[in-house]
């Protein structure tokens, strides 16, 4: 039977568990209980259950083998008394405080650590959407033969299909609506968006206060009607329950409220991350016809009936689709229509990144744990004279294990009560951070947050408390005289077991560092990609477009003029301009280009393009280079020859190996020209892929670019001073214009590199924080192992040795120490780094020059912890370490 990796790990802990029961029993209870796990698996197999969920159910069963190792009634062990040990062992530390302040610090930031990211992946990846029957909830994507795109779909597509199936309860669709606010407080810009009417019903949710938009209030002719988002009602209204069925303006247009979101309601947030969420909301006010078949700037979301599954859903809509791509060839051909849980659409691109932050602190608290192991089986060798004495007065191993297991759970819940207070700390922190997440982080520490906490503090606890409690129970075997039988097997023993703690420590520093240093070398590699643009010094203005919707072309044309003079005579403006889509700010409008002197191509077969509106400047100020041609001018005006600039790319995939300057191609139903060729841009930022980009000149693309809202770019050597003066002179120009967003394009830059940023400032933390637990264990335990041959050293010295060689005798040691936790470290993350492939750019998992760093930084770092011991060795007195024997 084909086991896999979870009943082997389960088998591994029985395994360790049977250790605490009497020999005598040993194989007996160890059978039972692997039997009892691979029953539970081959039943699961069976009925095909083996789910994630399953497999951890097994694995918390083996953990609750420890438990029933401890009370076996035939065994060894028995918990008789162990409340007053625990007594014992509360003012033994306390008299003590030493060594607390060392273990607890340790442990409250390992599990502090460990909750806290828990906690973070659960709210991300595990926390249900508050929506009845939330697994029932579907995004439904469109994507092409490749795979590429967005996955974003069209209106008419989602209304056909809506009408082909039967597997769904509804089907809507919702796309980003940037509508301006108008007030006596002045005009500002929210985040909306078009929803179909049915869009909260898909949910399944209900209005805070009062309703939803019902299905006869979309389409031509509707009042128009809007819903408010709880947030922006409490904070823009003051909560004022009257609002509901009062109007407002809306880029000039009149909507009546009819309902405010409750305040549980999450958007899905199909369009963004926390900080993004739509703030009002309106149906669609044409109906499925009028849009374009292959306008694909929607998001699909639907909701499964209770009585289909999602793989039956998925057959019923392939088939439909595969109908529409007969029925409309040249929007469909060559495409595919895809189902998507929910939760795997909106948080499943932050799962590699949080399981691997996950698995990270895992091994640090593992190293934690380990370090803490050390220092008291450290404290269990001095203390051997004491136990031996107990044994000889005779106290059974059983007492002896239970007080000194008694001191590690003490230990344990103090450091897992600082530890849960520092992970709500923490989660505070990342929930301030949220943004670079695809939900919010809720920190509410609540039962299931408890019992991860108490079931690590209790795992903690057997981790680094049983090799010590396993000493004392063993302890006394030779006399307590002569230095409490140091020479005896056990002291051997748990000196060899001490080094292998360390050996431990360092193989999982190794691999931790590595996954470190392959993210750091990643985004090394992704902030020193070339944009193709200058962003420094770039500041970003968006102005609404309600203020040019309602003029002519040339009076939209004068007002665009007189807002740019206006904006370049403004001190420290270098450059200005303006176009609709910013680089970076993750907007985009890909539109079909065909060549005019081909003929047009067949269904499915056009090329797509970045499409951006300009007003000449906006590409200089970008400091995006001309390769050959001119750039667009003011005299190209909207009654001359229609013309263009286009990058390389384009030049490279429409015209390839002819010079495209003057060439004539068509979007946009219009013939233009090209002019001009600039250098390929990442408008999607560093690591993202590229598509052709075009530039055309708004003032030649009428409702489609002068007419309606543009981004002003200006460029100067302070960009954050120039937002004030920017506002101010568009306010002289026009005080109605409705300012948007205001951000550098550094800003931007930031905004794009934050997640890589976030996990590799993780990793690097984690990592640190592993070498030096692992650089105090390795000095602990040579330095203990000095202590313990101090008469060795005393007679090497006496006969002669050179303290040069007492030193290398020491560093020796601890080198091969460090040696073969490097290797079997760089063997683990050989194994394991492959999972980091899909975080890392431009880097390989197995980068020789990051292993090298590691190992060569390990060394150095090992060498360094072993030198004191090694030079407090070279320096013993022969006379005086003879004396003291």
């Amino acid at each position: 039977m084909e086991r896999g990796r979870g009943p082997l790990l389960a088998l591994l802990v029985v395994a360790m568990a049977a250790r605490l029961v009497h020999r005598r029993a040993r194989e007996r209870w160890r059978r039972e209980w692997e039997g009892e796990i691979l029953a539970r698996w081959e039943e699961l197999e069976t009925r095909g259950a083996l789910t994630r969920r399953a497999r951890a159910d097994i694995l918390v069963r083996a953990a609750g083998s420890l438990i029933d190792a401890l009370h076996y009634g035939n065994g060894r062990w028995r918990m008789a008394g162990f409340g007053q040990d625990v007594a014992v062992a509360v003012r033994t530390l306390a008299r003590k405080p030493g060594l607390t302040l060392v273990v607890v610090p340790t442990l409250a930031l390992g599990i502090g650590a460990s909750t806290a990211m828990f906690t973070v992946a659960r709210d991300v990846l595990l926390r249900p959407f508050p929506y009845p029957d939330p697994d029932r909830v579907v995004a439904v994507q469109d994507f092409a033969a490749g795979g590429g795109g967005a996955g974003n779909v069209t209106y008419p597509n989602i209304a056909d299909l809506a009408e082909a199936t039967t597997s769904f309860e509804a089907i809507g669709v919702t796309r980003w609506w940037s509508p301006a606010l108008e007030d006596e407080g002045g005009s500002i810009v929210v985040r909306g968006a078009t929803v179909t009417a049915n869009y909260f019903d898909v949910l399944g949710v209900d209005a805070g206060l009062g309703r939803f938009f019902r299905s006869d209030e979309e389409g031509t002719g509707r009042e128009p009607l809007v819903v408010l988002a709880h947030g922006f009602w409490r904070d823009r209204f003051g909560a004022d329950p009257t609002v509901v069925g009062r109007e407002l303006r809306l880029s000039g247009e009149t909507y009546r409220v009819v309902g405010i979101t409750g305040a549980a309601f999450e958007d899905p947030w199909m369009m963004g991350g926390p900080g993004l969420e739509p703030q009002v909301f309106r149906t669609v006010d044409s109906p499925p016809s009028e849009w374009p078949r292959s306008g694909r700037s929607w998001m699909g979301i639907g909701r499964i009936r209770a009585d289909v599954s999602l793989e039956t859903a998925r057959s019923e809509l392939d088939a439909a689709f595969a109908g529409l791509a007969e029925a409309y060839p040249e929007a469909n051909r060559n495409r595919s229509v895809r189902l998507v849980p929910l939760r795997d659409r909106i948080a499943g691109p932050a799962r590699p990144t949080l399981v691997t932050l996950l698995a990270s602190v895992g091994i640090l608290l593992l190293i934690a744990c380990a370090n803490l192991a050390n220092l008291l089986l450290g404290r269990a060798l001095d203390r051997q004279r004491e136990f031996a004495v107990h044994k000889a007065l005779g106290a059974a191993g059983w007492r002896l294990f239970n007080r000194s297991l008694a001191e590690a759970a003490v230990l344990s819940v103090v450091g897992g009560a600082a530890g849960l207070g520092l992970a709500w700390w923490l989660v505070g922190l990342a929930a301030g951070v949220g943004s670079r997440l695809p939900r919010p982080v809720t920190g509410d520490v609540d039962l299931g947050i408890l019992a991860f906490a108490a079931m690590v503090t209790v795992g903690a606890g057997l981790l680094f408390g049983l090799g010590p409690a396993l000493h004392a129970a063993r302890a006394g075997a030779a006399s307590p005289g002569r230095d409490g039988g140091r020479g005896n097997s056990h002291g051997r023993g748990t000196q060899r077991l001490r080094r292998a703690l360390v050996v431990g420590e360092l193989a999982l520093t190794t691999s931790l560092l590595i996954g470190a240093g392959l993210m750091v070398r990643s985004f090394h590699r992704l902030g020193g990609v070339d944009l193709g643009l200058r962003a420094e010094g770039v500041v970003t203005v968006q102005l609404h477009g309600s203020a040019w919707w309602d003029l002519a072309p040339d009076a939209a044309q004068a007002q665009w003029d007189a807002v740019m003079e206006a904006v370049r005579a403004v001190p420290g403006v270098e450059s200005a301009g303006a176009m609709d889509y910013v680089p970076l700010g993750g907007d985009y409008s890909c539109d079909g280009v065909a060549r005019e002197d081909l003929p047009p191509p067949g269904p499915g077969e056009g090329m797509c393009a970045e499409t951006r509106m300009v007003l000449p400047g906006a590409v200089a100020t970008l400091g995006v280079p001309l390769v050959r041609g001119r750039l667009l001018e003011p005299t190209d005006r909207a009654d001359r020859p229609h013309v263009a600039l286009i990058d390389q790319n384009f030049a490279d995939a429409l015209w390839p190996g002819v010079d495209p300057l003057g060439k004539r191609f068509r979007v946009h139903t219009n013939v233009h020209e090209v002019v001009g060729i600039v250098g390929n841009m990442l408008h999607f930022g560093p690591g993202e892929v590229t598509r052709p980009q075009l530039y055309l000149h708004a003032p030649q693309d009428g409702w489609n670019g002068i007419q309606r809202g543009l981004t002003v770019l200006a460029r100067g050597s302070d960009p954050g001073a120039l937002v004030a003066p920017i506002r101010a002179a568009v306010a002289e120009v026009n005080p109605s214009i409705a300012i948007g967003t205001v951000e550098t394009l550094d800003g931007y830059l930031r905004q794009t590199l934050a997640p890589n940023r976030f996990r590799t400032g993780l990793m690097v933390a984690f990592g640190a924080t592993a070498l030096l637990l692992a650089l105090l264990g390795i000095a602990g335990v040579m330095n203990y192992s000095v202590t313990r041959r101090t008469r060795e050293m005393g007679v090497r010295l006496a006969l002669g040795a050179e303290p040069t060689e007492v030193r290398g005798l020491v560093l020796r040691e601890g080198l091969r120490m460090g040696a073969v936790g490097m290797i079997l470290g760089v063997i683990v993350a050989v194994v394991l780094a492959g999972r980091l492939e899909a975080l890392l750019f431009e880097v390989g998992s197995r980068d020789p020059w990051v292993y090298g760093s590691v190992v060569a930084l390990l060394g150095l770092a090992t060498a360094t912890a072993c030198y004191v011991p090694a030079g407090r060795a070279s320096r013993v007195d022969p006379v005086v370490a003879l004396a003291s024997e």
